[in-house]
């Protein structure tokens, strides 16, 4: 599931996720880095830090994650469930440079879509540089 980012670093939890989880408001969930990913649990982990669900069903993210895991605002990200935890990771299936997720091409590792493609071909960038 692909979620973003708001502007204060709040993750909104899907609807089905917290029902499998029994997640509600005013929980306390655990968050922490573990593989390169960043995880939610609604059970204690040692070495996480605790956050509080809002009454829209937002936990906020901590910032030192985000800036490791380069989560920053509009980044869309997958979430996913693993067993009794949530894991949230960056989604690479949109366009660097306009986020669409419409005809997206693989160029020398980056994420472009057919339409920046061909706005950069049309554009004298080339000759400028």
């Amino acid at each position: 599931m692909e979620r973003k980012f708001d502007k204060l670093g709040r993750l909104h939890i899907p609807v089905e996720m917290r029902r499998v989880l029994g997640i509600e408001e005013a929980d306390s969930l655990y968050i922490g880095l573990e593989n390169g990913s960043l995880y939610v649990s609604k059970e204690f982990v040692e070495g996480f830090i605790q956050r509080k669900v809002d009454y829209l069903s937002r936990v906020i993210i901590p910032i030192e994650y985000r800036r490791v895991l380069s989560f920053g605002e509009g980044v869309r990200i997958n979430i996913t469930l693993e067993k009794s935890r949530i894991k949230v990771t960056k989604s690479d299936a949109y366009c660097t440079f306009c986020a669409s997720l419409e005809d997206i091409k693989d160029v020398k590792g980056v994420r472009v879509c057919q339409s920046c493609i061909d706005e950069i071909k049309a554009s004298n960038f080339w000759e400028a540089v």
